[in-house]
């Protein structure tokens, strides 16, 4: 039987030089070698864009290697975007836009297309047939877990959407050699597993360190000699018989399996209605990067004339934030580490930015829903910032600074099985909490707010002023046991830099009110230790440093707070309208980063100004908080 070996050497596109340098050396040259040592093992092999891109400026040797196999038909190069992106949640013209661009690199190495394409984690959805098929691709390698037919077949298949074709080949994973399977006995389990009719073709998948471990071991040795391998643009040029099917959309099961709960893996058991939109609704971190990507696509794509240049560079920095690594860690399935979000958001706002600098910018605030989660959010395009309120909370959800290029509202919330404890609201900027006294020392300690109100209550709106960049939203909500009725409005008025953001805090009962009022801000912060983020308070007309670790309190008489973020230049500088009290905490929250292994993977520093608070019925109480993000002077 013939068999086809696929080699899947993708890579994140954030690695430096010295990282694919690394990378060349120790996995992709010890291929190269084996490779033209062994002529009779063919391989269908996937590179990114950035690995494509690295060996043609640094290793020309390699490349001409590579042009060598694939002129004696040893190697096939797979197409697919360039930053190796989920393409189902890609707009049309960033698809092609993507593949393209990849297409030019490998026409620049190899002077040939690539005819097969293979996609980050058998991401899969219908409606890439036409953009498959309109960038002149024959077939695709998908994931056998995507399969409508149960068994194992091998055989080719055919989908087509809207009078546009694509040809179809599976890999199988299960197939993939076992450490101490020799090469007679893999052989014939692939035989025995593989049982269709007509032309079949299983193709076995492998990573660059699989494929040296097997093929590059003893007891693979009868390999050398084998003259069973195949390549998936020669099987489909030469094969007639296709089976019509339809493929729903999917995603691997490496994937999927995630998709069910958060950090836990399911069994395997209706893995295969999972889809992509299905995963970002389980880690909502994962769908905030989403949200801000389709964001800037659209600004783009709605950009009409202007400089050319940075239009073109806006999308290139787009697209890099389209990488799949961002979203999931393909090779476990688990959900992107922080820090690689991170980067992307960077992306994104360096690439609004430059969409911004196309033509004449105009300060604006718009209404639409964001997130689309049913709920109108508030965009604010300012200057120097770029920030969303949620009605849910009222709280800013996204905060963007076009100083530093980083999203500082990009917080996890704790789970308890990983955390320790469990948050029960997102972690914005100016999340607010009314809870009974007796709780304060609770939430001064660990930060926990189980008695409150307000932070996941669904303000509506009473005012929205485009024009003045002022908006006015409202909530009722129960407070404490007795269920007393209160009520909060809350007015931001942004600025080029910054906000100001105005409460007003209401009995609307008969029966006396006495509480806690807190208002938290939440910076996202890099989990190395030398880059925190550092903050100063004014406590008693004296400044004083906030502890970096641990938790910190001042009861009353604080009147003004600075957060620095020393790494990028930037200051916030947090005012409220009269001395309050304070305290802050640094929150380090621990996720999975594989089956087995629990690690740190961000940290949010948490401030908050509180105060006592007695209403009468009928009575209110107002306060305000100045909010500015600044450049730091030189020393």
């Amino acid at each position: 039987m013939k068999v086809s070996l696929f080699i899947n050497a993708d890579e994140q596109c954030f690695l430096t030089q010295n990282e694919f340098e690394v990378m060349y050396q120790k996995k992709f040259k010890p291929l190269l070698s084996f490779l033209y040592a062994h002529e009779n093992i063919k391989v269908f092999l996937y590179l990114s864009g950035p690995e494509l891109s690295f060996l043609k400026q640094s290793h020309g040797e390699a490349v001409q290697l590579l042009r060598m196999l694939i002129t004696r038909d040893q190697v096939e190069l797979s197409g697919g975007g360039y930053y190796s992106p989920v393409f189902p949640i890609l707009f049309p013209v960033d698809r092609v836009g993507q593949i393209e661009k990849m297409n030019t690199i490998l026409r620049e190495i190899t002077g040939r297309r690539a005819a097969g394409i293979s996609i980050f984690s058998g991401i899969w959805d219908s409606s890439l047939i036409s953009s498959f098929d309109t960038c002149g691709f024959d077939y695709i390698i998908l994931d056998s877990s995507l399969s409508p037919f149960p068994k194992s077949t091998g055989e080719p298949l055919i989908v087509s959407e809207m009078a546009r074709t694509l040809k179809v080949l599976y890999s199988y994973k299960n197939l993939a050699p076992k450490s101490d399977e020799n090469f007679s006995s893999w052989s014939e389990r692939v035989s025995k597993t593989v049982k269709g009719s007509g032309d079949v073709l299983p193709v076995i998948p492998f990573t660059l360190k699989s494929f040296q471990e097997i093929f590059c071991s003893k007891t693979f040795d009868d390999v050398l000699s084998c003259k069973d391998f195949i390549l998936p643009g020669e099987f489909i040029s030469g094969c007639l018989n296709f089976k019509t099917a339809y493929i729903p959309a999917g995603m691997d099961d490496t994937c999927s399996s995630w998709a069910k709960k958060p950090f836990v893996k399911s069994d395997g058991k209706n893995l295969k209605n999972c889809t992509i939109h299905d995963y970002l609704n389980i880690y909502p971190q994962n769908r905030h990067l989403y949200e801000r990507m389709v964001f800037v696509s659209m600004l783009i794509s709605q950009t009409h004339g202007g400089d050319k240049i940075r239009k073109s560079s806006a999308s290139e920095m787009l697209w890099k934030a389209q990488c799949g690594f961002c979203y999931i860690n393909s090779s476990n399935g688990l959900p992107a580490v922080a820090s690689l979000r991170h980067k992307a958001f960077e992306c994104l706002s360096q690439s609004e930015k430059l969409i911004r600098e196309c033509k004449d910018f105009r300060q604006t605030v718009t209404s639409f829903d964001y997130n689309a989660d049913g709920l109108n959010e508030y965009v604010f395009r300012m200057d120097d910032l770029h920030a969303v309120v949620s009605r849910k909370g009222a709280n800013i959800v996204e905060l963007d600074s076009f100083k530093s290029f980083k999203n500082y509202a990009a917080n996890l919330e704790r789970m308890e099985a990983f955390d320790g404890v469990s948050d029960s609201f997102i972690r914005g900027f100016f999340t607010d909490h009314f809870i009974e006294t007796q709780d304060l020392q609770k939430y001064i300690d660990k930060k926990i707010c189980t008695s409150g109100c307000f932070e996941n209550s669904v303000f509506s709106e009473k005012k929205f002023d485009s024009k003045k960049f002022d908006l006015l939203l409202e909530t009722q909500a129960e407070y404490s046991e007795l269920s007393l009725p209160v009520s909060l409005r809350k007015r931001f008025t942004a600025s080029k830099s910054g906000f100001t953001v105005q409460y007003f805090l209401k009995n609307e009962g008969p029966l006396a009110v006495k509480g806690t009022f807190i208002i938290e801000l939440n910076f996202c912060a890099p989990l190395e230790k030398e880059n925190m983020l550092k903050g100063e308070l004014i406590l008693k007309g004296v400044k004083t440093e906030i502890p970096q670790s641990g938790n910190y309190n001042a009861a009353k008489n604080v009147t003004f707070l600075q957060v620095k973020d020393e790494k990028n230049r930037l200051s916030f500088s947090v005012e409220p309208n009269e001395p309050l009290g304070f305290t802050s905490s640094l929150l380090t929250f621990a996720r999975p980063v594989d089956e087995n292994t629990v690690s740190k993977t961000s940290q949010t520093f948490t401030c908050a100004f509180y105060w006592n608070v007695e209403l009468y019925s009928g009575m209110e109480v107002e306060k305000y908080i100045t909010f500015n993000i600044v450049g730091l002077k030189k020393s």
